[in-house]
């Protein structure tokens, strides 16, 4: 077992994004995984490297994945669709839960509870400072008429994440689209 590293980079856009990003973003995880909890889990790591205090707005309300399984075929996850995306109030936790759950959350090695970091609209990172998500992807769909969510079965998956972020910085907002530069891979592997 190993641990994966991916960064993330600009998806490119027109017009392009042309102002520095201060905030470094990756996924840290465990490339096999026991199959026992029938879930993959990894680390989405936000760290603030400019010398100015920033607000960044809540990962978890944008971040999204897209994932195949070792033979490349996509993976259903019935993902709803974002707040932001559809103009409405803020969604209840529960509902992204059941496709992307948040196990932990540490600010500056300060754990926050969960519910405290779901109900935030926003975090503040100081110079140097990092947000950690603990993130867990427990549910596909079958694809039936049925849609009923089933736990991950043993096998490979690779995951690619999509980061639309936004923050505001002296007094400043910004946005920037923001992908995981390759997919990464986990192997559940049968118990």
């Amino acid at each position: 077992m190993s641990e994966i590293k991916v960064g993330f980079v600009p998806v490119e856009s027109d017009p392009p994004h042309t102002s520095d990003i201060p905030l470094t973003v990756k996924v840290e995880c465990i490339d096999q995984q026991s199959s026992s909890t029938q879930c993959l889990d990894f680390r989405l790591k936000v760290t603030n490297e400019s010398d100015t205090s920033i607000q960044l707005s809540n990962p978890y309300e944008s971040v999204s994945y897209q994932m195949t399984d070792g033979e490349g075929w996509p993976v259903t996850i019935g993902a709803p669709p974002r707040a932001a995306k559809i103009n409405g109030p803020r969604r209840t936790p529960a509902t992204k839960a059941k496709y992307l759950a948040v196990t932990n959350v540490d600010l500056d090695e300060e754990s926050i509870t969960v519910e405290e970091a779901l109900t935030a609209s926003k975090f503040d990172l100081h110079s140097g400072s990092t947000l950690i998500l603990g993130l867990r992807i427990g549910y596909m769909l079958r694809n039936t008429q049925s849609n009923m969510p089933i736990p991950l079965a043993a096998g490979e998956y690779h995951v690619t994440m999509l980061f639309p972020m936004s923050w505001v910085a002296d007094g400043k907002k910004d946005a920037v689209l923001l992908r995981s530069t390759d997919a990464f891979t986990i192997t559940l592997l049968s118990v």
